[in-house]
This record gives C-alpha cells, structure tokens and sequence, in this order.
C-alpha cells in the first residue's frame, strides 16, 4: 500500500476463514502476514497452524500433507509434526528430531477460524472476543446466507480500522444524508469502542420508504483486525468485518453477519426478503469504500481538522501498539523530519 509506514504486519487476532469450511483431517495451505501457513484441523476437531515447510528437507505441508490423530504428516518421508510446531514422529528413526517449525496459536470464536500473528513469535496477550449474537435463537446464523470474502485487496487493514473514526465519510461515501456524530470514543488496551449517531436511508428507500431513520452504530474493534458493526435502530445486526494481511501490499477481508429475526421466522428457516435485501445493502455500502482504500497512499502526518473530530488522530496513537516499537519510531521520526523541512 503506498505510504504505509510499517512493513511487517501488526499483531493480533486476523480471521484466515469459517469454522464449517475445514472438516476433521482437513489441510489448506494459507499466506497471511508475509508467510506461507497451513492449517489443518485434527481429529478433536482443534485447528492448528504452522510454517508450510517441513523441517526435514522443506516440502510443503499444505500440497499433499495429510492428518493422523491431531498431527500433519509431511508428504516427502512421513515425518509428523505436531500443532505447537515440534517433530513428534520420525516412521525410520527412533527418536524425533528437536527442529521446531513455527507455529501460530488458533482459535474459533463466532464461527470463524482466527490465528495470533506476532511479529517475534510472542504468545497472545489477550483473547478473541465473543459476539452476543453468534448462536442467539433471537438472530438469523451468519452461516451460509450471510458471509462473504473479498479476497487478495489491495489496502492493510489499519485502512480499515480506521474507518470506524471517520464520520465525515459516511456522507460522502456511503451517501448517508449528512454525516455522523461520535458521541463516545473509548479505548482499553487492544480494545476500542466507538459510537456515531447515525442517519439511515432516506425517503422512498426500498428499507427506508418513510426517509431518513436517526440512529445509532456501535462499532467494537480489536487489534486493527477484527471489527464489529453494530446497527441498533432501523434494523438490529451485528457484522463483523475481520481484515488479515496477506503481505505488505494486500489484504483478505471476511465479512460475516447476524440478523435479528422478526418474531414469526420459523427457527432455522433460510433469510425472507427483507433479510437478504438488509444484507445485500449492508455488502454493496462496505464494498463502496474499497476502490478508495485500493488506490490511496496512507498519509501518516494527515492533516486532521477540527470538523472531522481529534478521536481520529487518538485511534491511530492507540493503534500504534501493535506494531514492531521500532518502525513505529522511524515513521514518526520521519514525519518529525518532513515538517522541520517545511517549516517557514
């Protein structure tokens, strides 16, 4: 992406796919965060992952490797390798080897499948959220009427994060009749809480036919890769937008959403109309920011004004911990540097 600051990826929790994709025994060869991964589900039904070369003599793991028990087996001389990275089994030799690949720490939490991205390998320092709305008898299941996955984008997720303290663009992008009001911006360690008064719709819309709807949107973000948008007026839903980084150039971005259901939806009944036009709407406006974040340069000295709200400038210092300490100090040393430059 041009202009961005940090070349390597952000740590965090970054969504690589949907529980109900990878069956027990499964194996999908991934590339997120600079690195070529697989991920393989055991026969407890865990997920694991690790670096996609066997340690041996470096065959991928992700063409041709199979499960036994809750190990992936290499498909070049069948050494087995367990979740945590280690060599448990060796079929010629007596012993394992101590050669270790590096492994990711994985997790399913809202029906999707998250792996811990550290740049040093560092364990996680806190926990995937769990959304209300997943399993709720009251909503209508993400899966599989409302999921989508934009793949291989060309913009970091830090783009989209940020987004959550935009409240001008909501007007001018997503073309809400005025733009929003931040009436609360908090932050707790990797967590950020933002709330906009929100405008939807506006008359003679097909979910709005009586005009525009004063509203509220609750937005919960964690780490830069793991957003959920809450709608609370004109319709109850909650989507959570999950952006990973592939390399330094492009992103995936998973989108899955839960929808309140009226009080006659017959439980486990497929999305009526209005449902399904809530979520095509709710697609087509995250799609209309995407040809702006494809071909921007990231502006890290942005020249914020008083109108847009200072919460902008305080979610990027806030966001700044999750990058290696030292890229953040030279990007900010850097721009220290251009203004000095500039100065009368």
């Amino acid at each position: 992406m041009k202009g961005f600051p940090y070349p390597t990826a952000p740590s965090g929790w970054f969504q690589v796919g949907w529980a109900d994709d990878l069956q027990p025994g499964g194996v999908r060869r991934m590339r997120y965060f600079g690195q070529d991964l697989v991920l393989f589900r055991g026969g407890d039904g865990g997920y694991r992952t690790v670096e996609a070369y066997c340690g041996h003599l470096g065959a991928d793991l992700g063409a041709g490797g199979t499960v036994r028990g809750d190990d992936i087996v290499c498909p070049f001389h069948g050494w087995a390798w367990d979740g945590q990275g280690r060599n448990v089994d060796i079929p010629y030799s007596a012993r394992p080897v101590k050669t270790c690949l590096r492994s990711y720490p994985t997790r399913t939490a809202n029906g999707v499948v998250l792996v811990w991205h550290h740049p040093d390998g560092a364990p996680p320092t806190w926990e995937p959220p769990t959304l209300p709305e997943f399993e709720h008898p009251d909503y209508l299941p993400a899966q599989p009427h409302a999921v989508k996955l934009w793949a291989g984008v060309r913009f970091q997720p830090q783009v989209v994060a940020e987004n959550t303290v935009d409240p001008m663009h909501f007007h001018y992008v997503h073309r809400a009749p005025r733009s929003t009001a931040i009436e609360k911006f908090e932050t707790e360690g990797p967590y950020a809480y933002v709330l906009h008064e929100y405008p939807y719709g506006r008359e003679g819309a097909e979910l709005t036919p009586g005009g525009t709807i004063a509203g509220r949107l609750e937005i919960e973000v964690w780490g830069v890769g793991l957003i959920c948008f809450r709608m609370m007026d004109y319709v109850e839903a909650a989507q959570f937008v999950c952006s990973t980084p592939i390399d330094a150039e492009t992103s995936d971005v998973f989108f899955s959403m839960w929808q309140k259901r009226g009080p006659d939806a017959v439980p486990g009944s497929p999305p009526d109309q209005r449902e399904q036009r809530v979520f095509e709407e709710q697609i087509r406006q995250t799609e209309m920011d995407f040809p702006i974040w494809s071909n921007m340069r990231y502006t890290l000295r942005a020249p914020i004004v008083r109108e847009e709200s200072p919460t902008y400038q305080n979610f990027r210092k806030w966001s700044r911990q999750f990058y290696v300490p030292a890229e953040v100090e030279a990007a900010q040393e850097s721009v220290q540097g251009s203004a000095r430059e500039v100065a009368p």
